[in-house]
């Protein structure tokens, strides 16, 4: 099959700052809403989730010399206040409240650095609730911010952390030098340095002047101001890599050492006294911890120790902690909370309370405390405070609901794809619920880049369940919880066992009479989105309704737009060859909707400041659905108005989003 000449007939709404293309944008937008507001069980959804969300939300604590910084909304607020508090018994004051910076609740706040002695913060902030943001400097002494400041157009990352000097006096940072072209705004990226007594652009270029335009840099600093370790993930490679460089102000002469030896394998650094810890999949698929002195990285001795070795369980995230080594593992796609020694010796393990997950670990470098967060599909966010000297797991703060857990089942089948892979599945549903065949199904799937789907808690999900609902988690290949085999065995030319996992899930669905082909639904975003994009394609007949989440649908052309470059190690890219483009033409979403078909009702959202995702894959694969569809189910489009990538963050916006989508998942499942 010729790709390079392969027709396209909806390119013209890849312009999406067109006339045109807004204007069509605005009449689906239109139509959407007619569809959605007559469908009364959005109501239904809508009261229980304000019912939830009137719980608030609360984040994990952040310590700096006896300084607590956190985020925390109250019942009342629509978006979260940074917070800071004096001594663990102190009371909160407000650092920084998005609810009064925009009347619209567009603003909103997005990552934030405590410098080490809690004097200052260094936070990113975002005017259109996407990733770009631009950066500034609190002093929480006052609550003054410093009027000079990092614009957007020149921070594309904003998960690039921004990490303070240990004299608190200035801090290094990942942005883009210069101005791109349109296309290249994620790229460019390099590590600059900030003193507080100067302006941001005077910044000091410290490293990245000869990787690839693609990567990705951040940086790493010693607990006393020793060191520098660079990180530089390079996501355009065949593989998935990451690079260590070291700088040691004690050996200047020497400039940025290489710590790794360009393998083809993943490393993440942290230093601790004199010793870089690295966690590494090089040669060890499940991920294992080593060791190496600052003073062998510095002269490329490379006399590495093991610390934690590979075992049968996926290490996953690492804390250290004045001596101890506190490490995140997953079991079957849930957290196992280990403590060890920093020569390796296992201590313990932490026990959690449910099957469920941990969503940070937050520790001052050389402190004596350190908070976990956790969650489950039933359970909201628990925050546990450890402090080393007395050994013990205590719960600081936590959410509590009027949910009986009791009253609900969460179970975990293994299901056989189709070359007899063993697929993990979560399952939550009522206790007295009849498995007949006849309940409603809702599926969900990610399937890329690593990323591993754990228990979390979802208000959305509640509704769904206690109306008879049955919520499925599906862990498919692609995802990161069982290491980096897994990973790739859902990655690049093997992209097609991610859908054959889903599917083969549907179907077992159906064959042990949990539920049928008319009451089954599927979702997912991003990734997810080309997830659900491609099985609708692939197996329209297995569904009754899809939920397309800011989906990549067009897999000849998606590098072509925004960061798209950084995926192709992910998915592989047409310019490699005719092997991969054809791999890619196999199951692109957009390239294989056929008309005449009867595709299931199906929701595609999207965001008109998406700046992760081009919104013209969601137009695209709408329109060409609209043209193709065969069946009485709608092809809704809804395009949300300034948000990004992961819909509206206001709470009020928020809720109406998720009641347009579950209403429509109400309607059509006939929950």
């Amino acid at each position: 099959m010729n790709v390079k000449n392969r027709f396209d007939p909806y390119r013209w709404l890849e312009k999406i700052d067109s006339p045109e293309v807004k204007e069509w944008v605005d009449a689906q937008n239109n139509r959407a809403h007619s569809v959605l507001d007559e469908i009364k069980e959005r109501k239904v959804v809508k009261k229980r989730l304000e019912e939830l969300f009137q719980l608030g939300d609360l984040g994990v604590p952040v310590p700096r010399k006896g300084r607590y910084f956190f985020e925390k909304r109250e019942a009342h607020n629509d978006l979260k206040i940074l917070y800071v508090q004096d001594g663990i018994q102190g009371l909160p004051k407000i650092l920084i409240d998005p609810n009064v910076l925009s009347a619209d609740k567009t603003a909103s706040l997005r990552t934030w650095y405590p410098s080490p002695d809690g004097k200052w913060v260094a936070y990113s902030l975002s005017e259109a609730s996407n990733d770009a943001a631009s950066v500034y400097i609190i002093n929480v002494e006052n609550g003054k911010k410093i009027d000079d400041f990092i614009p957007a157009d020149l921070y594309p990352n904003l998960y690039s952390p921004i990490e303070w000097s240990s004299r608190s006096n200035g801090f290094w940072y990942t942005k883009r030098s210069g101005v791109s072209m349109k296309g290249n705004e994620k790229y460019n990226q390099k590590i600059y340095y900030h003193c507080l007594e100067d302006f941001f652009k005077n910044d000091k270029l410290i490293f990245g002047d000869n990787i690839a335009k693609e990567d990705i840099p951040w940086v790493e600093t010693s607990s006393d101001g020793r060191c520098l370790l660079v990180t530089v993930y390079k996501p355009a490679e065949v593989i998935k890599k990451t690079e260590l460089y070291l700088f040691d102000f004690q050996n200047q002469d020497r400039g940025f050492v290489a710590v790794t030896n360009n393998d083809d394998a993943l490393f993440f650094g942290k230093i601790s006294n004199d010793t870089i810890f690295i966690l590494t999949n090089h040669n060890a698929p499940l991920w294992k911890l080593m060791s190496v002195s600052i003073k062998d990285a510095v002269f490329e001795t490379r006399r590495w120790k093991n610390i934690i070795l590979e075992s049968e369980l996926t290490l996953h995230k690492i804390e250290i902690l004045n001596g101890y080594i506190f490490a995140e593992l997953f079991e079957n796609a849930h957290s196992v909370l280990k403590q060890y020694r920093t020569n390796g010796d296992f201590v313990s393990e932490i026990g959690l309370p449910t099957f469920g997950s941990l969503t940070a670990m937050n520790a001052e470098k050389d402190g004596e405390e350190i908070f976990f967060g956790f969650t489950s599909f039933l359970t909201p966010h628990i925050v546990y405070r450890f402090n080393r000297e007395r050994k013990e797991l205590e719960i600081f703060k936590e959410i509590k609901t009027d949910i009986d857990n009791d009253h609900f089942v969460m179970s975990q089948v293994r299901v056989k794809s189709n070359d007899g892979t063993l697929i993990p599945m979560s399952l939550i549903y009522q206790k007295n619920l009849k498995l007949d065949g006849n309940n409603p199904v809702m599926m969900y799937g990610y399937g890329g880049f690593g990323v591993s789907i754990v228990p979390r808690f979802d208000p959305y999900v509640i509704p769904f369940i206690e109306h008879g609902g049955i919520y499925a988690v599906v862990n498919i290949r692609g995802g990161g919880e069982f290491g980096e085999k897994w990973h790739l065995e859902g990655a690049r030319m093997k992209k097609q066992n991610v859908f054959d996992d889903f599917i083969s899930a549907a179907k077992w669905l159906i064959a042990n009479q949990y539920t049928n082909v008319k009451k089954l639904g599927m979702m997912g975003w991003s990734n997810g989105g080309l997830l659900v994009a491609t099985i609708v394609t692939q197996k329209p007949e297995l569904f009754k309704v899809a939920i397309i989440g800011a989906p990549v649908t067009d897999m000849l052309r998606y590098q072509l737009f925004l960061g798209g470059r950084q995926w192709i190690a992910e998915y592989g890219c047409r310019e490699e060859g005719s092997d991969v483009a054809n791999n890619l033409l196999a199951y692109s979403p957009y390239h294989n909707v056929k008309k005449g078909l009867h595709y299931p009702a199906t929701l595609i959202v999207t965001a008109d400041n998406d700046d992760r995702v081009h919104p013209g894959h969601a137009y695209k694969m709408a329109a060409r659905l609209q043209e193709a569809n065969a069946s009485p189910n709608p092809i809704v489009l809804l395009t949300e108005k300034k948000a990004g990538h992961n819909g509206p963050l206001s709470t009020n916006r928020k809720m109406e989003h998720l009641s347009n989508i579950w209403g429509f998942i109400f309607y059509h499942l006939d929950v």
